[in-house]
């Protein structure tokens, strides 16, 4: 029996530090023109994620539990005729996170889903 408890147990612990651990974002895709935009966010495990966005100016804000880890080759500004012109590094919400903004030329509705594609966790 006791055998079966410390079994148990490691197993639990090694189940909840997976989930502790936090997905690291690895790549920004943006399909970007006039009226429509696509962001793909792809990940190395399963991301925790929340978005939101504000009119006036139009921005969409998305927050990533990824521990402390910062963004690279951020900003990335976007030239013409494209819906998402910047996408910056925002002040996220606890040490635990990071934030993206993305700047918009006007206000658009937003959407987001998650799937996995090979190894990779995508936020689209």
């Amino acid at each position: 029996m006791r055998k079966f408890w410390i079994g148990f147990i490691s197993v639990f612990f090694w189940l909840a530090c997976g989930q502790a651990l936090a997905a690291s974002l690895i790549d920004i895709q943006v399909n970007n023109s006039a009226t429509e935009s696509k962001v793909t966010l792809a990940f190395d495990s399963q991301p925790i994620y929340a978005f939101s966005s504000q009119k006036s100016p139009a921005k969409v804000f998305i927050d990533v539990r990824q521990s402390g880890r910062a963004v690279q080759g951020l900003p990335l500004n976007f030239s013409g005729q494209n819906l998402v012109s910047r996408i910056t590094s925002g002040t996220p919400k606890d040490a635990d996170s990071i934030q993206l903004v993305f700047e918009l030329k006007q206000s658009s509705t937003v959407k987001a889903n998650s799937q996995k594609k090979g190894g990779q966790y995508l936020v689209v």
